[in-house]
């Protein structure tokens, strides 16, 4: 047979099985029914110990979205020493934005970081290592009122504590997605967003006046919800590394007995199975760890990188996670960093706002938690589109209300914008629950941690710029300037979610790599394009003109990007040390 036969027979199997995997969805296929059998093991300690794992993981990353929510609620107290030290209230609340934002470009980093850790099986260490970080870059932010420059180690230990956050995030999904029965996968990692909730309403409760949100205390503020990373770095030392991750190492022993100390006996062998396709042929797994310590690819990370990138079973869950996380309820960033700012604006004063910040919380915390039990009963399509459909409909109804001093005419601003904003958060928990899920599941096992980290990269840099510039917008030109763009960009989110998203709930990673086709993505592989080009006639033949002609579009763009970031940095920085 030859290698093109070969390779058709194949196509042809793989189409046959994601035909099976992935057919036309009817209404009721969208609700996901769990069979579970009778007579099994039913101990409850192995869920208590995979949570247990889980929990310390999202303890040490998403909880520290306190951090965020919580400089929202502190700048009135803040405002006075900014002020005394910048003098003018507008460098006074660019000085705050650098605060508020050092800590997102710090995620961004640290998801470029986790990049050099993707290629290596081990999860534990650089979990700890980066807890470790966490704990002391969330340490040097109290000294911002303490010694001289303490803006400046504000902004350096908030960004520390950002690149740990990072790391965890990248790995700590990873892990939790591979230490998990694939019937509970989705569960597991939607903690990730209730920790998120938790935190943000954490930070809000410890901004409060009657707390630490005072022109003494705050800067013990920027301290206090690092304290949870102590207990969870105990919890990860103490349990056993990723089952993946001891066969790897060619330990399958141990990685039996991790399976076992995570899972039930009839979730394990599944998993285990799981793990061995994914590695690779061979027969025996001492023949599997060998071919893939063998392979150039596993061991040296630009290798590895130059070889996903050249396939698109990598790079078109790449894109369509880069897509889903990035743009997923942009909303968040506003309400969470600068909400009681807004309710000033309106009419609300600086007491009020920051109690107006904290309840609009509470319902989000209260959606998330609810969520969790029910997660897995849902396909993760309708998880993300139905609340991206109520923050439109949210942000819409605020920006009437602003234009027109009220909502309708009925209810006033200072009541109307903090019911919409806690709505808003509502759907947030609910949407990012399914996209901080669905992410992860959309990588085959071996790419898990590169494609993430990447992606980590990409979403945190647009928080980064976003919060940067946010609170300038909303002071200056008004809040519906900020929550226009961002309701254009989630009507375009719900028809790309849509259209492109294939189902992952129950599935296992191997099965959902075969809905991937391994060509690149390419004006040349579009079957739309190539019917538009039929059409034309005269560019009929002129592929790779229109690519080079599409290359070369967006590098510009990418390098005026670039440019624009590079003066932002240089023009933020000397304004700090200034």
């Amino acid at each position: 047979m030859t290698r093109l036969q070969d390779e058709l027979l194949r196509r042809q199997k793989q189409a046959l099985i994601s035909d099976e995997l992935y057919p036309v969805k009817k209404l009721e296929d969208f609700f996901v029914v769990n069979d579970h059998e009778d007579g099994l093991d039913v101990s409850i300690w192995p869920r208590i110990r995979l949570f247990a794992v889980v929990l310390s993981i999202g303890a040490g990353s998403m909880f520290l979205v306190a951090l965020d929510s919580v400089v929202d609620n502190l700048l009135p107290a803040a405002k006075p020493f900014l002020e005394s030290v910048y003098g003018l209230p507008e460098d006074a609340d660019i000085a705050w934005e650098w605060i508020v934002s050092s800590r997102i470009y710090g995620l961004a980093i640290g998801s470029l970081l986790s990049i050099l850790v993707s290629n290596q099986p081990s999860r534990r260490a650089p979990l700890i290592t980066a807890m470790a970080l966490n704990f002391f870059g969330g340490s040097l932010s109290g000294l911002v009122t303490l010694i001289n420059n303490g803006v400046v180690l504000c902004c350096f230990g908030r960004f520390l504590n950002g690149i740990g956050s990072g790391i965890i995030q990248v790995v700590g999904s990873a892990m939790i997605a591979e230490i998990s029965p694939i019937s509970a996968r989705g569960t597991m990692l939607a903690t990730l967003t209730v920790w998120a909730c938790t935190g943000e309403l954490t930070g809000m409760v410890l901004g409060l006046d009657t707390l630490l949100g005072t022109e003494i205390l705050w800067n013990l503020a920027l301290v206090a919800p690092s304290l949870a990373i102590l207990p969870a770095i105990l919890c990860i030392y103490w349990a056993p590394d990723s089952p993946r991750a001891l066969l790897l190492n060619g330990d399958k022993e141990a990685a039996q007995k991790a399976l076992e100390f995570y899972q039930y006996s009839d979730e394990w062998q599944s998993s285990l199975d799981d793990y061995m396709n994914d590695i690779g042929a061979g027969t025996t797994v001492e023949e599997k760890v060998k071919l893939v310590k063998q392979d150039n690819c596993n061991s040296k990370l630009w290798p590895m990188m130059c070889q996903r990138f050249s396939s698109g079973n990598f790079v078109r869950p790449f894109m369509l996670g880069a897509f889903i996380l990035t743009f997923v309820h942009l909303d968040d960033w506003l309400w969470i960093s600068y909400s009681t700012q807004v309710f000033e604006n309106i009419g609300l004063t600086a007491r009020a706002a920051t109690r107006a910040s904290l309840m609009i919380s509470f319902p989000q915390a209260f959606i998330s938690i609810l969520a969790l039990v029910i997660f897995d009963d849902f396909s993760r399509k309708v998880l993300i589109v139905i609340p991206t459909i109520m923050s439109i409909i949210c942000s819409v109804l605020v920006i009437v209300g602003i234009k027109s001093g009220s909502l309708f005419g009925i209810w006033p601003l200072y009541i109307a914008v903090p019911a919409l904003a806690a709505a808003d958060l509502s759907a947030a928990a609910v949407s990012s629950e399914s996209a901080y899920t669905v992410v992860p599941e959309l990588f085959a096992q071996k790419d898990r941690v590169l494609g993430t980290a990447i992606i980590g990269i990409l979403q945190n840099v647009l928080g980064g710029l976003l919060t940067t510039t946010a609170l300038s917008i909303v002071n200056k030109y008004g809040t519906q300037f900020v929550l226009g763009p961002f309701l254009l960009m989630n009507m375009v989110y719900i028809i790309g979610i849509w259209r492109y998203l294939p189902e992952t709930n129950g599935i296992s990673a191997t099965a959902i790599a075969m809905h991937f086709r391994s060509d690149l993505p390419s004006l040349r592989n579009s079957e739309i394009f190539r019917q538009v080009l039929s059409f034309l006639g005269f560019f009929y033949g002129r592929h790779k003109v229109l690519n080079v002609i599409v290359f070369v579009i967006q590098l510009t763009v990418i390098l005026f990007c670039f440019y624009g970031v590079c003066i932002m940095f240089v023009t933020g920085f000397w304004f700090i040390f200034a």
